[in-house]
């Protein structure tokens, strides 16, 4: 990890240029194994509050995160920052103004222009199903639950906020939902149910988790939601969707047959705020894409 101070590098516990060596300062870095995430403590650093930028590079020099322009927070220290990596992490977008993927690999590009907004963390896209907008990411095998021979996990995580209401038969979040079918994120707007489907390519037959009652279960406030496919269940239970890190999953269902470990990789795009002719009416903030199974904590 290198932290830069204006024209200053931190490199081996000091301060580097040719005019100061800031010998006594020292910086924290701890992790844990939920997502390798890595915290760095600017506590011990008397220049902490004129942080630029930090970069954190892989063992073989690849850039994996890089964050600019840092302010300070109490007294002494700077806000703590969280950087985090993980092989199976398929995209993480942040919604900066932009629908670029945070690992470098999936770039989305915008339809209509969703509006930058203010959202949960810095900006976030808020969409508008009268101006029909909405983002495409293309086609990437870790989006996919199955790959012709074995499924594997699948959790989509965002925030949002959203009153509910769509004059439309579904208000679609996410989804990878073309033909061959995949998976979808949907509002069920006269039922009022928030719905969870994989759908097995070949043979159309799917499994689903619900939320009944989503408006008054969710709200209309910030939230994190996660829908998650554990990759190992044969059955309509290997479907989670968690509010805040809890599971409000209120029911399952099955329709037709889903061949576990069989269904085909699919080719399709995956669309943010869209599905067919069905949009999104909210605002989404910082959405990642995993494909390997997730702790109950995690």
């Amino acid at each position: 990890i290198t932290l830069y101070n204006n024209n200053k590098r931190y490199i081996n516990n000091a301060w580097q240029n040719t005019t100061s060596n800031y010998t006594t300062d020292t910086v924290t870095i701890s992790a844990n194994n939920i997502l390798k995430n890595v915290t760095i403590d600017f506590s011990g650093i008397d220049d902490y509050h004129h942080i630029s930028k930090i970069e954190w590079l892989n063992s073989t020099g690849d850039l994996k995160a890089s964050f600019d322009y840092f302010t300070s927070q109490g007294g002494n220290c700077l806000k703590n920052t969280s950087l985090w990596q993980d092989d199976n992490l398929t995209a993480y977008y942040r919604f900066e103004n932009n629908a670029d993927d945070e690992t470098g690999y999936n770039d989305g590009t915008l339809t209509d222009a969703p509006t930058s907004v203010n959202a949960k963390f810095d900006l976030g896209y808020e969409f508008n199903p009268s101006s029909a907008n909405y983002i495409t990411i293309p086609d990437a095998d870790g989006f996919s639950q199955g790959n012709g021979t074995d499924d594997h996990a699948l959790a989509v995580n965002m925030w949002i906020k959203t009153n509910w209401t769509y004059s439309g038969a579904y208000m679609d979040l996410v989804s990878k939902y073309c033909s061959p079918y995949e998976w979808n994120i949907v509002y069920v707007t006269g039922s009022d149910i928030l719905r969870f489907y994989i759908r097995d390519p070949d043979t159309l037959g799917y499994y689903s988790a619900d939320v009944g009652s989503a408006s008054s279960v969710i709200g209309n406030n910030w939230n994190m939601l996660t829908f998650y496919y554990n990759g190992t269940n044969t059955s309509q239970d290997s479907l989670f969707i968690y509010k805040n890190g809890i599971d409000i999953t209120t029911s399952r269902g099955v329709s037709g047959t889903y061949n576990h470990g069989n269904s085909t990789l699919g080719t399709c795009d995956v669309l943010i705020g869209k599905y067919s002719a069905y949009y999104f009416n909210g605002t989404m903030d910082d959405i990642s894409f995993f494909n390997r199974t997730l702790t109950q904590d995690e």
